[in-house]
């Protein structure tokens, strides 16, 4: 239903989508910009954003997770959906 519909959003598209593309932005700085990356050949410079990018995201699965289930079980899961319903009608 719902409840999984809403999990499913954030803990699989909005926040991991998000947290990737931080990463991602933060190495492309850093390799791009730091001059103790500078000796880098241009390949490994433009593809290491990529290639950490990747590599985060077992990293940030089960964090993620945990803060959704935690955040929905102290506000969505709390609101009595049933209550809500009838007094729509």
């Amino acid at each position: 239903g719902a409840d999984v519909l809403i999990w499913q959003t954030f803990a699989s598209v909005i926040i991991p989508g998000k947290t990737i593309h931080l990463i991602a932005s933060a190495t492309n700085y850093s390799v791009n910009k730091l001059r103790i990356f500078s000796h880098l050949p241009f390949a490994i410079r433009k593809w290491a954003p990529t290639a950490v990018g990747l590599v985060s995201i077992p990293l940030i699965i089960h964090p993620i997770d945990t803060f959704v289930t935690n955040t929905m079980d102290q506000t969505v899961r709390k609101w009595n959906w049933t209550q809500m319903k009838m007094n729509s009608n």
